[in-house]
């Protein structure tokens, strides 16, 4: 089995196939791009606009807020949740 130059340089059976793919990527590849480049322009507006823009409270103003609302008393919730789950497995119990 004798290779030739032109095997090594531009010839054989899969070239033409291998350039195919080639392009079929490179084609792949700028329509990714130009998609990209479209949601950026339509995103970044909208994110630049929400960076400055002022949202809700200051934190002062929520932790009067939470304050208000005895946020800062979680105490009683944490009992109440201790007492249903032991009636939870009261009830489990006795109906096993």
């Amino acid at each position: 089995m004798a290779f030739g130059l032109s095997s090594i340089f531009g010839g054989g059976p899969n070239v033409g196939a291998a350039k195919s793919l080639l392009d079929q990527s490179n084609q792949a590849g700028a329509t990714y791009g130009s998609n990209a480049t479209a949601e950026g322009a339509q995103l970044n507006p909208f994110f630049n606009q929400e960076m400055k823009a002022t949202h809700g409270y200051t934190p002062g103003q929520e932790n009067e807020l939470l304050t208000a609302a005895n946020a800062g008393q979680a105490q009683p919730l944490v009992l109440n949740k201790a007492r249903w789950l032991t009636m939870q497995l009261a009830q489990a119990t006795l109906q096993a």
